[in-house]
């Protein structure tokens, strides 16, 4: 296969970042998006010629949105579009590459081989399928590329039909010796009327960095960074002028105001889709606005959610959790500019970080909400470097993340000691951060082993004495087991193939190990909402009421991936007879095909909340 020069058009598009600062296993993995590039404003972006469909398109606001949105012929599913510019990448070891004025010499990690353009893609599917189901639009007739569009890659002019967006991806090799970036995006042009959206963006992922395969945390990444593209960006100028939800087009979405709780001055994005999204997720019906991350240097600060409140959502800066939720809360952002029709069926809204905490989990700091009792999201551990615990989600091993700094204001100050604190994008909070190789999310080589681990996109993390027969006692700690909740709400385990209850009426409290063989030990469950994460038995979200009540059961007007992917080249093949598998919180399962290299291969995204409606 030559790669030099080769183009190819799918309609999917999708950038990543991530940056691993910790990887061994005593230590905590963390995530920062540091995207540079995005220090922009929308204005600063260059405009480019596009075509609408509809000669006069309406205004996207509330009372034109249905959720009937299948049937609303003004709208569709946001089609992507991707120009693959591939002629600067490494090809073998030795080669020099010339990128933006710099010479690379390429080593053994920076050639794109086949496993990792195949892990590139699969990441790029699957957040792509996400958002296509999650964003409308009205239909662009066409958008005009020019040439080099995004200055730093190549591409020919080109006039690209029947798609809303489009996404010019390279795999050029990282240019700062050390550096731990997966990948980094950038929008390029935006339209020249309003609301003035993004209209082409790239992406280039890093060779060197690319795992062996894509996990469920680097797909939603990925949708972090393709977000970013499509205008979460500068929040604080760009959601100044927004749609209201009568459709007119107003300024005033963004304040600055004083947090006498925090102690701090604070930058909101006030619109209104987004405080009902808020409202609804922390149970504050008074909340006047959503912070904006205030920390991590520029690129983080000003262009993501405040990870003290979010932590565990998609747009947060830094991620030190297991896994992300990308919530009715950025799909409202998209709508309140009036860049997009939000189908907020597809949010994952069903996570646990603040739900319904109330207004002083916002307004009060971490540590006052945590000793009144109004939070228990946070670990104030002095010493904490050899305690290894769940994680608040139950999603992963880890410790509590507590560092030592040169100083800390006053304010972030928690621990006698003046300098210890968690992350600054958290407000020194301390969380418990996971460990990077032991997310239980993640398929181990080890599926099973003496002390009762086993991983899997099922598995959520017990604090067991769990130990097999004839093995040493390692004393309590946590464990990733796999699970099962039942309609009735009890959670069930698996251990060693063998059947574990947690309590029938999914209370705290131990698990029935008495019938295990081979075996023994104790479980401590936690309350079946702790793991399950359902909001109530239909599984639908709190913002399908605060914005918008569908008509349809939400798993209704999911748009999976097989009725939403057309790929322009070479035949797909289809991996038969799986059949997909109940979880909860609705994370994707992913059926993934194979195919000649380089094609995305055909992701069927099936939300999981949803099998059992769909029948499966």
């Amino acid at each position: 296969m030559n790669f030099n020069s080769f183009i190819f058009i799918v309609l999917f598009g999708v950038l990543l970042f991530i940056n691993q600062q910790a990887a061994a296993h005593d230590e905590g993995i963390v995530y920062t998006c540091e995207h540079d590039r995005l220090n922009i404003t929308l204005d600063q972006l260059p405009t480019t010629t596009v075509k609408m469909a509809n000669p006069s398109p309406k205004p996207m606001n509330q009372s034109a949105r249905t959720a009937e949105l299948l049937e609303d012929s003004s709208k569709r599913k946001l089609q992507f579009k991707v120009i693959a510019s591939l002629d600067i990448i490494c090809t073998r070891v030795g080669e020099v590459i010339t990128y933006s004025g710099t010479q690379i010499t390429c080593g053994e990690d920076d050639v794109l081989t086949a496993d990792k353009n195949d892990t590139l893609w699969a990441t790029f599917d699957s957040a792509a399928a996400f958002l296509s189901a999650g964003l409308w639009s009205e239909p662009t007739a066409s958008i005009t590329v020019p040439v080099n569009a995004c200055t730093s890659v190549n591409n020919v002019a080109m006039e690209v039909t029947d798609a809303d967006f489009v996404v010019i991806v390279s795999a050029v090799p990282s240019t700062t010796s050390g550096a731990s970036t997966l990948a980094w995006g950038t929008p390029c042009a935006r339209t020249g009327t309003t609301p003035n959206r993004p209209i082409i963006g790239m992406i280039n992922f890093i060779p060197s960095a690319l795992p062996s395969s894509a996990t469920e945390l680097q797909k939603r990444v990925a949708a972090h960074e393709i977000s970013h593209a499509l205008g979460f960006l500068s929040l604080y100028s760009t959601a100044q002028n927004y749609y209201d939800l009568d459709g007119t087009y107003k300024s005033g979405g963004t304040q600055e105001v004083y947090r006498s709780g925090l102690q701090q001055t604070v930058r909101l994005v006030s619109t209104p889709r987004v405080l009902a999204a808020a409202r609804a997720h922390f149970g504050c019906d008074t909340l006047d606005g959503v912070e904006i991350e205030d920390s991590g240097g520029s690129g983080t600060a000003g262009a993501h959610w405040k990870g003290r409140i979010f932590y565990e959502e998609a747009l947060v800066g830094v991620i030190s959790s297991a896994i992300l939720f990308y919530s009715s809360v950025t799909l409202a952002y998209f709508e309140d500019l009036g860049f997009y029709t939000a189908n907020y069926g597809v949010a994952e809204d069903n996570y646990l970080f603040g739900y319904k905490k109330g207004c002083d989990f916002l307004y009060q700091t971490c540590k006052s909400n945590t000793d009144n009792g109004i939070a228990d999201e946070y670990c104030f551990v002095e010493d904490s470097s050899s305690k290894q615990r769940c994680s608040y989600d139950r999603f992963a091993v880890g410790r509590c993340d507590v560092k030592t700094y040169s100083s800390i204001d006053s304010q972030f100050q928690y621990f006698s000691t003046a300098t210890l604190g968690g992350l600054p994008t958290m407000d020194y909070c301390p969380v418990i951060s996971s460990y990077s190789n032991a997310n239980c999310l993640v398929s181990s080589e080890v599926l099973m082993n003496f002390n009762g681990h086993e991983y899997g996109l099922t598995s959520r993390c017990f604090e067991s004495t769990l130990v097999t027969s004839g093995y040493p006692n390692l004393g309590k700690g946590p464990r990733c087991i796999l699970t099962t909740c039942t309609p009735e709400g009890q959670v069930l385990l698996r251990i060693q193939g063998q059947t574990v209850e947690c309590p029938a009426d999914g209370s705290e409290g131990k698990a029935n190990t008495t019938l295990l063989y081979g075996i023994h030990g104790t479980i401590q469950c936690p309350n079946a909402t702790v793991v399950c994460l359902g909001r109530n038995a239909s599984g639908v979200s709190d913002m399908a009421t605060a914005v918008s009540t569908p008509t349809r059961h939400p798993c209704e007007t999911r748009l999976l991936g097989a009725a939403q992917v057309r790929v322009l080249r070479g035949p797909i093949d289809r991996l038969q007879g799986q059949e997909p598998v109940e979880l909860v919180p609705p994370v994707w399962h992913v059926r993934s095909g194979g195919g000649e290299l380089p094609r995305p291969g055909l992701l069927e995204l099936f939300p999981i909340a949803c099998a059992r409606h769909a029948g499966s």
